[in-house]
């Protein structure tokens, strides 16, 4: 009887054990693909522009003590990450003007309720976000890797309340990439990104469902004619009310998605507004242009909620 409790007991521990184990980031092999969509909006800039980056975690590096891995991405540049397995932390470390330091970028560690703190990037800067834990649970994504999505809430310091707005994946960071939601738009807050494919020890442990590749790569549109149209619903639910241009006669429309896919198109018979079942779009940004059938064209973008 005694041996059989002591079996139990050791079988409760083990599982516990396992279920607690940490799920390694920052691991030489593993890969990011991010898309980045350039948000700025003008004439001069019609934004229509997007590209993929590769992050890839290299070797370590020593440091005051302490062991780096080099993240390169683009044509031989490269920043430090520090994670802290014991802990369960992800850092990033700055060098800006001479001015070092570690900035926690994701702590594993946190239980619903905790908080945490991103800064703006500068050494002793202010807050600029909280971040509160709200649930955690136990998921599987892509081809057999399971792991665990911590949603969170966040309080830009500017507001007095918090609101859902993000998650991070144990072992990969978070659906827009390497880096959090937040410090994305702190660093640029002209750009966008989605992480389109997460390999993991040089396997393909997550493809974005609403990509067919690993690359989307575009060129600016030809500024050429370029007029912006005015959305006059956005985000939108069910129907896009567009304003076009009067001083041209436009023949037809297309809306495309950010990769450049045709998604819907159809000749214009009214030179009135332009009013445009989307309820069948799934949730994203999109474009929409009409054309003069001579070369020149309008464009917006509009979100479906």
């Amino acid at each position: 009887m005694k041996i059989k409790f002591i079996a139990i007991i050791v079988l409760i521990s083990t599982n516990l054990l396992l279920g607690q184990s940490y799920i390694q980031m920052i691991v030489e092999g593993n890969q990011w693909n991010v898309l980045y969509i350039d948000d700025s909006f003008s004439p001069e800039h019609p934004e229509k522009t997007w590209e993929t980056v590769k992050y890839n975690v290299g070797t370590k590096v020593l440091i005051d003590s302490v062991f780096y891995q080099k993240i390169k991405f683009g044509d031989n540049s490269y920043f430090l990450i520090h994670e802290d397995t014991l802990e369960k932390k992800v850092y990033f470390r700055h060098d800006i003007n001479g001015d070092v330091w570690d900035e926690l970028l994701y702590d594993f560690s946190m239980k619903p309720n905790d908080t945490m703190v991103y800064y703006s990037n500068q050494k002793n800067g202010d807050i600029h976000y909280v971040i509160r834990v709200d649930s955690i649970r136990d998921i599987s994504i892509g081809t057999g890797f399971k792991t665990r999505e911590f949603y969170y809430s966040c309080r830009p310091i500017w507001e007095s309340e918090f609101h859902p707005c993000g998650n991070w994946i144990e072992g990969m960071g978070t659906f827009y990439g390497i880096n959090p939601k937040q410090k994305i738009g702190i660093s640029c807050d002209d750009l966008w990104s989605e992480l389109l494919c997460f390999k993991k020890n040089n396997e393909l442990a997550y493809m974005n469902p609403d990509y067919e590749s690993c690359e989307e790569n575009s060129n600016a549109i030809d500024e050429i004619g370029y007029k912006k149209l005015k959305i006059l619903t956005n985000p939108v639910d069910n129907y896009l009310s567009v304003v076009i241009p009067e001083e041209e006669f436009w023949t037809d429309y297309l809306i495309t998605n950010i990769s450049g896919k045709v998604i819907l198109s159809n000749n214009i018979k009214s030179q009135n507004n332009l009013n445009i079942n989307v309820s069948k779009l799934q949730s994203g940004l999109y474009f929409i242009h009409v054309n003069n059938g001579k070369g020149r064209y309008a464009i917006g973008k509009f979100i479906v909620k």
